[in-house]
């Protein structure tokens, strides 16, 4: 089956749910970039970015990076050439308020609309 995937899409769950086995999925059948929050923050930390080192402060000391920092990442990264047909973000929102800044960030890069892409056996 192919289906013509274009925007943002976010893969929501509990860790070991099956959110990068299901964005490897639809990666491999359907040309979609698949975002990691780990990678971009491996990524960050790497390149020695601003971002980056705001995130290892928190890191070093074992807590969860901030939201904002997180948010600043993502539009970052989705606004990248390579994001510009469709994009899967995986581990991330990891707390209910980032949700809306999600949803602000693919309004505000995107063409003003909104999109929800279930795939085959999805629930509703």
């Amino acid at each position: 089956m192919s289906l013509d995937l274009t925007g943002g899409m976010v893969f929501i769950g509990a860790p070991g749910a099956g959110k990068g086995t299901q964005a490897k999925l639809v990666v491999e059948a359907h040309d979609v970039l698949h975002i990691s929050t780990g990678d971009m923050l491996r990524e960050h930390r790497t390149a020695g970015t601003e971002l980056g080192r705001e995130a290892q402060v928190f890191m070093d000391r074992g807590d969860l990076v901030p939201d904002g920092v997180m948010i600043a990442m993502v539009v970052e990264r989705i606004q990248r050439s390579d994001a510009a047909k469709a994009w899967i973000l995986d581990g991330f929102p990891r707390t209910p308020p980032p949700g809306g800044g999600v949803g602000r960030i693919s309004l505000g890069v995107r063409d003003g609309t909104a999109s929800r892409h279930l795939l085959p056996g999805a629930p509703r």
